[in-house]
């Protein structure tokens, strides 16, 4: 059945956006109304006609708590746009298609910059009305030689109706696990297209924030091998002096010239080559550790730790952990399973692990602030406003707030971060220029002089 985006008024007066797939436009406009909607349009449909946006049948979430499949395209809504909370899931019977049990595939890693644009444009085409299979396929043609294996495999579970979190996890260098715990949700909860905008938003950020760093690498290697260049040049100089002392002085320039480049050729090749590319083999392989997989744990514990970018870690897993609750609490996910697909989407991997041992000991009938005033490094703001919003019985909006909030402070960390990280790269590119002066300056002024003094009788 093709796919219809519609834009409508919800039982509330909200303005929605969203996609219904129905046998004719028609039926798909007596299926909005028979659940309460009005003011009914077709934006997309009437800009394409006669086009059928889509024909993939319904993609169901395995992990429903109630058993049964969370369909995000059978004769329901998927998704919302950017106006209104978007309508919620529609429990089909559709059959789920058996999940392919095969082991990670490791491809060339992902650039941040090519995640924002590919999930991007999933967005845009998800909102269009476009189904997941048709997009995934369709996008998976025009992107990099990479991604095109993993693109067309998640078109094919969705046209199987299979779970496209779970296929996504089998290229770990491509999809964060963050990124596949928000799809996760986005398919249980309805708001699919929302997701793809968030991980693309949130792959943006990080572009910028590695971006801002990268000349701290650059500034970082040079820093490591000034100290061996200071000494090559100190040992060039007063070697040359010695060998233009012992003939007397008769040497003319090119000679000189010839003589102090034959030393310093000779003092690269032993001690400050080796020195320099010991230094860079050590390096490198320190940044290369530090990025594997193996080390993300630690990796993201550091950056708990971390004076400037830890402050700014917290607020980005605050802010992710709100919205996604915000989305599923919407949706009608029942709080427990609400709060374990939440966690998933958190991107340190330290917190998500702290607090899903939290979570595991919520009780069925446990409120949300009680299960967030257990949760370390948590602010206490959080459980008060859910407390509240408990008594007046509106949580989605207590998690849009929080969300807002958080992710507003998050911004203003990253600036600040940026600020501090700045500072301190200025400070320690003047303190080694400051030594490298000083160390010239003590070989010039102090150490030629006493070797030029030193052949002269008293």
């Amino acid at each position: 059945m093709p796919f219809f985006p519609y834009q409508a008024q919800d039982p509330s007066g909200k303005s929605v956006r969203g996609s219904i797939q129905a046998e004719s436009m028609p039926a798909a406009q007596a299926a909005l109304q028979a659940r309460g909607f009005s003011a009914v349009t077709f934006p997309g449909a009437a800009a394409r006609p006669g086009v059928r946006v889509g024909t993939a049948p319904a993609m169901a979430d395995p992990l429903s708590a109630s058993g049964s499949p969370v369909s995000l395209a059978a004769s329901g809504a998927i998704g919302s746009g950017p106006i209104g909370s978007g309508a919620a899931p529609v429990v089909g019977n559709a059959p789920t298609a058996p999940l392919q049990r095969a082991g990670p595939k490791f491809t060339h890693r992902d650039q941040r910059k090519d995640t924002y644009f590919l999930f991007q444009q999933l967005a845009a085409a998800f909102e269009a009305g476009i189904s997941p299979a048709q997009a995934f396929m369709d996008i998976g043609r025009r992107s990099k030689p990479r991604y095109q294996e993993s693109f067309a495999e998640i078109g094919a579970a969705a046209t199987e109706g299979r779970d496209l979190a779970a296929v996504m996890a089998r290229y770990p260098h491509l999809f964060t696990a963050d990124a596949i715990g928000l799809v996760r949700a986005g398919q249980h909860g309805g708001f699919l297209g929302e997701a793809f905008r968030e991980i693309g938003r949130q792959a943006f950020e990080a572009h910028k924030f590695q971006r801002f760093f990268g000349w701290a690498w650059f500034v970082g290697f040079n820093l490591l091998f000034l100290a061996p260049m200071v000494m090559l040049a100190r040992s060039a100089l007063l070697t040359s002096w010695k060998q233009i002392d012992a003939t007397g002085g008769a040497i003319s320039f090119s000679e000189a010239v010839g003589l102090n480049l034959a030393i310093i050729r000779g003092y690269f090749l032993w001690p400050i080559g080796p020195i320099c590319l010991l230094i860079l083999a050590i390096a490198c392989g320190i940044r290369l550790w530090f990025r594997h997989e193996s080390s993300l744990r630690l990796r993201h514990q550091l950056s708990l730790k971390l004076p400037v970018i830890g402050p700014r870690s917290r607020e980005e897993g605050y802010a992710r952990l709100a919205w996604t609750l915000q989305r599923l609490m919407r949706a009608g996910v029942i709080p427990a399973r609400a709060l374990a697909m939440a966690l998933e989407t958190v991107p340190n991997v330290a917190m998500r692990e702290e607090w899903a041992q939290v979570a595991q000991s919520m009780r069925e009938n446990e409120g949300f602030s009680a299960v967030f005033a257990r949760m370390p490094k948590l602010p206490h703001d959080f459980s008060a406003v859910l407390a509240t919003a408990e008594y007046t019985g509106d949580l989605p909006r207590a998690f849009e707030q929080l969300a807002r909030s958080s992710d507003a402070e998050y911004q203003a960390k990253t600036s600040y971060a940026r600020f501090r990280t700045g500072l301190f790269g200025v400070f320690m590119v003047v303190i080694a220029g400051l030594l490298a002066v000083g160390g010239w300056y003590y070989t010039w002024y102090i150490e030629l002089p006493k070797e030029i003094l030193s052949g002269f009788e008293p």
